[in-house]
């Protein structure tokens, strides 16, 4: 990427007599100092590290639309989603280790991405539902998802009805 040049403005020096203003010998330069002081443009190159790249765009793709593609299937139904039939992860989160309780296998970060994809769809008010860690239910497309997916009804725009 090509570097680009910033302008930076700054108030030039103003240079007085070379006597201040309280060294009293007998030269008044107060006015001199109240002058306004003119700008200079400094030149500044700076190389722009935008667009970054981002390390899990692709993963996030694939989520996201395999997520949008199961609930513009169901719409208007909630849907819970279940990662494993979705087909986004391995095998599943959790597995029995005794009687206590439950420990994560090896698909339980996968797990916990999707879960943080949709998380973030929920935030940006694409999708509305819950999310209990890894496990989102009740998920279904806002207006703002359908529109994205341009899959939104006839009955929902606008256009169908009379003024």
């Amino acid at each position: 990427m090509m570097p680009k040049t910033l302008w930076y403005s700054r108030p030039a020096r103003q240079v007085g007599s070379g006597k201040s203003p309280s060294a009293g010998a007998g030269v008044n330069d107060e006015a001199h100092y109240a002058k306004p002081w003119p700008t200079l443009l400094i030149p500044l190159t700076v190389q722009w590290v935008f667009p970054m790249e981002l390390t899990n765009a692709t993963e996030f793709d694939r989520v996201v639309i395999r997520v949008f593609s199961a609930l513009a299937e169901h719409f208007p139904a909630p849907l819970s989603l279940d990662f494993e039939a979705l087909g986004l992860v391995a095998g599943p989160a959790l597995s029995e280790t005794g009687l206590d309780g439950y420990g994560h296998t090896a698909h339980y970060e996968q797990h916990v991405f999707a879960a943080e994809c949709v998380s973030f769809l929920i935030k940006e008010q694409y999708l509305n539902g819950h999310l209990n860690d890894y496990y989102p239910r009740d998920v279904v497309l806002t207006q703002k998802g359908l529109e994205l997916i341009r899959a939104t009804p006839l009955s929902l725009k606008r256009d169908n009805y009379a003024s």
